[in-house]
């Protein structure tokens, strides 16, 4: 897998079960060092059902943040 996004990995569903399926295949892909995440307020990415793997750290960007946008308005 050349991009490791989760539009690559789930590009039609993308709910818990299939964020849970791209931080497993994540972490195997990066066994040996601490990998952190950023991600949105998505439902998926804070799930209670949802398990991080030990080398996986999911960094929460603020609900509002506009520098971290990923396209602007103008």
């Amino acid at each position: 897998m050349s991009s490791w996004t989760i539009s690559n990995f789930c590009p039609v569903l993308r709910d818990t079960a299939c964020y849970q399926a791209f931080l497993e295949e994540f972490s195997k892909a990066y066994p040996d060092s601490l990998n952190i995440l950023q991600v949105d307020n998505g439902r998926f990415h804070s799930s209670k059902d949802l398990v991080v793997p030990e080398n996986v750290i999911l960094l929460f960007q603020p609900a509002y943040c506009p520098e971290l946008q990923r396209f602007s308005d103008e």
